[in-house]
């Protein structure tokens, strides 16, 4: 993790949580390739990769791989949070992503605005 390395943070002795990227997803996502592709994901079916944020934290105290997603709009804001055990695979991980992406797919096909 070149990007990690450069930050100069020794992930193996983490006190306590640690912000290792925060900006937009266009910025994030290809230094983070195996752990964000849920911020990709979202960037493609929301507001595009300028304007989705997306924040990294290495904490020592998670067992799970924790994705927290706030979407704000004019009525209102979503919060969801998905954990998940770190997989082996790059085809578990797929698997798991597109699992989420019609998961929040289908949350947006039952919301209806107006009467």
């Amino acid at each position: 993790m070149a990007y990690v390395e450069k930050l100069k943070i020794d992930l193996d002795r983490l006190a306590g949580p640690v912000t290792l990227f925060e900006g937009t997803a266009r910025d994030g996502v290809p230094h983070f390739p195996a752990n964000v592709n849920i911020a990709a994901v979202l960037s493609l079916a929301g507001v595009g990769f300028e304007r989705t944020r997306l924040k990294v934290v290495a904490d020592p105290a998670l067992r799970f791989n924790t994705h927290s997603i706030t979407i704000r709009g004019k009525t209102g804001t979503m919060s969801l949070r998905f954990e998940s055990v770190p997989s082996p695979t790059i085809q578990d991980c797929d698997a798991r992503l597109l699992q989420r992406a019609r998961r929040v797919q289908a949350v947006q096909l039952a919301v209806r605005y107006g009467t």
